[in-house]
């Protein structure tokens, strides 16, 4: 009950305005879960009567599926399959650090929070494949798209930006002329560079900005969420850093 008690101040300290529910026992986060259908659920593996996992899987057999982190004693050698399997958010051993619990939180206020982004690219092909990506992030991403460098940099000018993606080889200016436009209209946008393999140019002129940052293609949803983890200075969790390559370069 103790941890229960920290747990509730650091979920309140970011999240002024939460409706938060404590139980001891496993069957008694069951029948809350079920009943109040939460939004977040910290589930302890070893809960009694009914364990964090199987309340988990109880749950979403009645489609109540809240996002969740499981604590433990300790980790265990299939951990990271069972996290997989139920579509945990993250696992968190004992005891639990209170500045990770709020660089946790701090990510899910983001993820949650509409994301609004700009992607130049050229070619349909790659267009298409850019947003089937897109479309699978856990981030929630609102996206406009151009070919155009021009239209790209009008775009910049008339929309606040939270992101933005550019592939050098676009029509009218070029990416690179794109991407420091862009940044003249707003000094701190995160800019994330589309490229090749052995691209050693867009590499370089990504490194040479501030809160920019390079994604190779193709790349798969998570390389999306990796890359924004780390423009947006997020907290990744355990479980990402454990089933996703970390990102090349780290953003200045």
């Amino acid at each position: 009950m103790a941890v229960s008690a920290r747990l509730c101040e650091t979920v309140r300290h970011v999240f002024p305005k939460a409706r938060l529910s404590v139980a001891s026992r496993g069957d008694e986060a069951l029948t809350c879960i079920l009943e109040q259908r939460p939004e977040m659920a910290f589930l302890d593996l070893n809960l009694a009567s009914v364990g964090g996992a199987e309340i988990i899987a109880l749950a979403q057999k009645k489609n109540v599926k809240p996002l969740t982190i499981l604590t433990s004693p300790r980790p265990f050698k299939q951990w990271v399959k069972l996290c997989q399997e139920l579509e945990i958010f993250d696992f968190l051993t004992k005891p639990i650090s209170n500045d990770h619990v709020v660089g946790l939180l701090q990510a899910i206020k983001r993820i949650n929070n509409p994301l609004r982004g700009l992607i130049s690219v050229g070619g349909e092909r790659t267009r298409n494949l850019v947003r089937s990506r897109f479309e699978h992030s856990r981030f929630n991403l609102q996206i406009d798209e151009t070919d155009i460098g021009d239209h790209a940099i009008a775009l910049g000018r008339m929309t606040d930006y939270d992101i933005c993606f550019i592939e050098k080889n676009i029509k009218g200016v070029n990416g690179y002329d794109t991407a420091l436009s862009l940044r003249r209209f707003k000094q701190n946008l995160p800019l994330i560079m589309l490229t090749i393999p052995e691209d050693i140019k867009t590499v370089e002129f990504s490194q040479d900005l501030p809160r920019a940052t390079y994604l190779e293609m193709p790349f798969e949803a998570h390389d999306i969420d990796d890359v924004l983890y780390e423009v947006l200075g997020l907290r990744r969790t355990y479980l990402f850093n454990k089933i996703s390559r970390l990102h090349k370069k780290r953003v200045r």
